[in-house]
């Protein structure tokens, strides 16, 4: 005996497959068109309405995390059921395939217990939906997780990491190690010089070794899932304001699964690093040579050249 359900199906596809009327493939199927077209009058179950609210504003998160926000909102709710739901309306992103896990290394550097004891920074790409490539600087606190900056520009250069570090240290205070990796803009004179003044070590990873750089590369694999490619970008106005919004959520919404809260509520409760303030000595940029060059070629000009004489002759 066929279920209703498969003849339910099977009318669908006569009428829109086929183009046979829909009196027609119910006496076809033996199917009284009363129970084809009934509609259910039962009230909807709160708790798919609350997950498929839940799922909308974590676009982009599993059902765990679904799950997690629903509970603390106080809705007793099974997590089979919610995973149930996912799977039935499709409400995830999709898995994305797995790289292989190395074991890393047994790190022997020291803990970190404080907020400013150690920052974390990197960079991530992407493209505008008219194909044109942008870059974001995201800044982490390593004890807290709380995210400092995501500053997105069509190009960044290592005066924009200084200028970025300076507008989050004026706020956050400066910290005591920055852990980067050995791109260009990090090994930079201006980041150098920048680290020199403010007495601030840049701890760098080794090449190859993006694992000694978890924190942030975790991150940015979330930034990811949940805000980059679920959007295609038009401007770059856009792209901050998504990214700003985002940010914003992750610090105060946002349940992290390692340190069981919100990275705004732990930095609120764990202790920090006296407050040091950006130093007064500006970092001064040697300009290079062709520079000087061209500097001086110009300076043997005169400002104001005399006006050109024309003689008429009769």
């Amino acid at each position: 005996m066929v279920k209703p359900g498969a003849k339910l199906r099977v009318r669908l596809h006569l009428r829109e497959e086929m183009g046979v009327s829909d009196r027609r493939a119910c006496r076809l199927l033996g199917l009284a068109r009363s129970t084809a077209r009934y509609q259910s009058i039962r009230a909807p179950d709160p708790v798919v309405v609350e997950v498929l609210k839940m799922a909308a504003i974590w676009r982009g998160c599993g059902y765990r995390r679904t799950y997690d926000e629903l509970r603390k909102k106080g809705l007793e709710v099974n997590r089979k059921k919610v995973e149930r739901l996912f799977r039935l309306y499709k409400l995830g992103a999709g898995k994305r395939n797995r790289r292989l896990r190395i074991k890393p290394r047994k790190d022997e550097r020291p803990a970190i217990i404080e907020r400013n004891q150690m920052w974390a920074m990197d960079f991530v790409s992407d493209r505008l939906d008219n194909g044109l490539e942008y870059r974001m600087l995201t800044l982490l606190d390593v004890h807290t997780r709380e995210c400092l900056a995501i500053d997105s520009q069509r190009s960044l250069t290592s005066r924009q990491v200084v200028a970025a570090l300076d507008r989050v240290a004026a706020v956050q205070g400066l910290p005591d190690a920055i852990r980067v990796d050995n791109g260009p803009e990090f090994i930079s004179h201006a980041l150098a010089s920048w680290a020199s003044n403010n007495s601030v070590r840049l701890a760098f990873t080794d090449p190859g070794s993006p694992t000694q750089n978890g924190h942030i590369e975790s991150f940015n694999g979330t930034l990811r899932a949940e805000c980059i490619d679920l959007w295609w970008m038009q401007t770059m106005a856009q792209v901050k304001q998504t990214t700003e919004q985002w940010r914003r959520r992750y610090n105060t919404e946002r349940t992290h699964f390692v340190i069981k809260s919100t990275p705004a509520a732990l930095a609120q409760k764990t202790g920090s690093r006296p407050f040091r303030a950006l130093s007064s000595n500006s970092v001064k940029y040697r300009p290079g040579r062709k520079m000087e060059n061209a500097k001086a070629a110009l300076s043997t000009f005169p400002q104001d050249p005399p006006p050109l004489s024309m003689t008429i002759t009769a």
